[in-house]
């Protein structure tokens, strides 16, 4: 995981599968939250300076917004990662790591 949103799901997978769909559902309406609780502050922090300072403050706030957008989509991310791990685990089906699919008839053409 790359994420605290993804350590937290990876948790919760592992340790209390019972509890997952709901930590998920739960991280998700979090993740939207915050993304629209981003949008309204990005545009008015600054609105009320004027000049060299207002335009430093204007840069600021979108770069502040540009790495939240990018912990939202890490996190995005890691969800989707934990979730097929969980159905993978709940159908008893395995994960190949590379050295197994190296090992694995039919999977390279023998």
């Amino acid at each position: 995981p790359k994420s605290p949103t993804g350590e937290m799901l990876a948790y919760v997978r592992e340790n209390s599968p019972h509890l997952f769909e709901t930590s998920v559902e739960e991280q998700l309406g979090l993740l939207e939250a915050a993304s629209g609780a981003g949008a309204e502050t990005a545009g008015g922090e600054a609105a009320g300076e004027e000049g060299e300072a207002a335009s430093t403050d204007i840069a600021l706030y979108r770069r502040m917004e540009e790495v939240r957008r990018a912990e939202r989509s890490r996190a995005v991310a890691d969800v989707l990662y934990q979730s097929i791990l969980y159905k993978f685990d709940a159908l008893g089906a395995p994960l190949l790591n590379k050295a197994a699919l190296e090992d694995a008839p039919g999977l390279r053409g023998t």
